[in-house]
């Protein structure tokens, strides 16, 4: 069995976060579960454009030798990618470049660029399940790590058996991110989830935890939401 997993530093492991040792991270959790061989094209800083691109990629790349499943983390909204150079403009790890300057400027975060985006994030979700099932790899899932708009009109085709919502915020109500102040980041705290939490997310794909309901749930039982009071 071949299991194919992309996202960004939540599912390609932190070593702060994890002791040190990136194979406690959920992707590999759930290989080992399945006894699997595991292909982690996760990239630290990768945004949704990236994901998506490179998943594709791979699937076309490797026709004779297709994953038996697919796990896909789609990260926060505010990355972009030019090429494969991904930048943050409204994060608070500031890059000074042209890129982060003019999306900084023009795209504040809490401005309609965020429904935007959301949109556009939807339809991406939406384009990837398609793209798997043309090919007929069926055993899937997605993580959406942000809140989406649940009033925009293509959010009623979204695969829901397949995935799971506001991955962040239900993990945040269980689970501390680590404070350990990595290099990396200029002394910031590491700010990813350990391996409790890592072992909940293994728990959901591989559906041997109790709280596997929580797929499909929460953007239909808050009749209030509003996705822009959560994304940051």
């Amino acid at each position: 069995m071949l299991i194919y997993t992309n996202g960004c530093s939540h599912t390609r492991g932190t070593p702060l976060s994890l002791d040190n040792d990136h194979t406690k991270a959920w992707p590999y959790l759930v290989a080992q579960h399945h006894d699997a061989e595991l292909v982690n094209d996760s990239r630290c800083g990768a945004s949704n454009d990236s994901i998506v691109q490179s998943t594709m990629e791979y699937i076309l790349s490797n026709l004779e030798n297709l994953p038996d499943q697919v796990n896909i983390q789609f990260t926060v909204l505010d990355r972009f990618d030019t090429g494969y150079v991904t930048h943050l403009p409204r994060s608070s790890m500031k890059v000074d470049n042209k890129y982060n300057n003019f999306y900084g400027d023009h795209f504040p975060r809490g401005s309609e660029m965020d429904k935007v985006l959301s949109h556009k994030l939807i339809n991406q979700v939406i384009l990837l399940s398609s793209f798997l099932r043309t090919y007929e790899i069926h055993s899937k899932r997605f993580l959406i790590w942000t809140p989406l708009d649940r009033e925009y009109v293509t959010y009623e085709s979204l695969p829901f058996g397949h995935t799971l919502f506001n991955v962040n915020r239900i993990l945040s109500k269980h689970h501390k991110m680590c404070q350990t102040p990595d290099p990396g980041r200029g002394g910031k705290p590491d700010g990813h989830f350990g391996r409790d939490a890592h072992k909940r997310i293994a728990g959901w794909i591989t559906d041997t935890d109790s709280s596997y309901d929580v797929f499909d749930v929460d953007n239909h039982e808050e009749k209030d939401y509003n996705f822009i009071d959560h994304i940051y």
